[in-house]
């Protein structure tokens, strides 16, 4: 069975059939093209109904990298364990901790277990317990009158298995397809109306 798309022709073949993008097609489509370059929304419908699509297609890619990212997790515990990075690995809370010290690694920032705590939504004693522990295990150094930098083999580790488990394919289609059509395409924003009870958050 075919399940392919040639872009010489243009010709998609799927389930042995063909379906021939013909010249009229093409002028249609470069028309197209044309008006998304355009200030103008004379075709503010048809933009919203890509853009709807789009979000469904990128909320579900979520639904799906989300639950795969956390099967990836579960088999990392039980298989790195001879990996001083594997405390970082431990349980949710260990997994981000380690995420906000590789942030304030990489924004040159001080961290504070109060700043953490806060943040995170986390008792204080759970973040300095985290952190002493990591110093502990030799994940975490004093440089720049921090104590909660990383060491080499935390910052190595979360380079390492990051990338690894990026290479999921839901997460390089996740990827691919996260960049919203107003954005880069149409050059002015289309309207997009929720339900009333949406809370949008400044991020």
């Amino acid at each position: 069975m075919i399940n392919s798309i040639f872009l010489r022709g243009i010709v998609h073949k799927k389930d042995d059939k063909k379906y021939i993008m013909d010249y009229e097609t093409h002028i249609k489509n470069c028309d197209y093209v044309f008006k998304m370059n355009s200030l103008e929304t004379e075709d503010e419908p048809h933009r919203l109904s890509i853009l709807n699509l789009r979000q469904t297609i990128i909320a579900a890619q979520w639904a799906k990298i989300s639950y795969q990212l956390r099967r990836y997790q579960r088999q990392q515990v039980a298989e790195i364990k001879d990996d001083p990075y594997h405390f970082w690995t431990k349980t949710s809370n260990h997994r981000m901790i380690c995420m906000a010290v590789m942030q304030g690694y990489f924004d040159k920032e001080k961290i504070s277990p109060e700043m953490l705590g806060k943040d995170l939504g986390y008792a204080r004693s759970t973040v300095n317990k985290l952190l002493k522990e990591g110093r502990e295990e030799g994940l975490l150094i004093t440089k720049d009158n921090c104590p909660y930098k990383p060491s080499q083999d935390t910052i190595d580790g979360f380079i390492f298995y990051t990338n690894e488990s990026m290479n999921m394919e839901a997460m390089v289609r996740l990827a691919a397809g996260v960049i919203r059509l107003n954005t880069g395409a149409f050059q002015e924003d289309i309207d997009q109306i929720h339900e009333p009870n949406r809370t949008a958050l400044n991020i």
